[in-house]
């Protein structure tokens, strides 16, 4: 049931990225079109993140950093719907 119901909500999100290179932050919404109450799981997003980047933080949590065939950097957050996740690097 629960992998119906996470599928049914990525299946009708929508993740808006913005970063903001002078503080060095990405914040990461996720918006869907579902009831809150029944639909409320985080969803995992992949996020790529500058290159110059050594570390990551969301909160208080160090997010791994992970690397693609062409060198491209990325992380995984988890966030919830109807949220907004900020990212920072270092």
């Amino acid at each position: 049931t629960d992998a119906t119901m996470y599928y049914h909500q990525w299946s009708t999100s929508t993740v808006t990225v913005s970063y903001d290179e002078d503080s060095n932050k990405i914040n990461v919404s996720l918006t869907d079109k579902e009831n809150d109450e029944m639909f409320d799981m985080p969803l995992t997003v992949k996020v790529a993140i500058p290159g110059t980047w050594s570390g990551v933080t969301v909160g208080d949590t160090e997010l791994e950093i992970r690397h693609n065939a062409d060198g491209s950097s990325y992380v995984y957050v988890d966030v919830a719907p109807e949220t907004t996740v900020t990212i920072v690097g270092k």
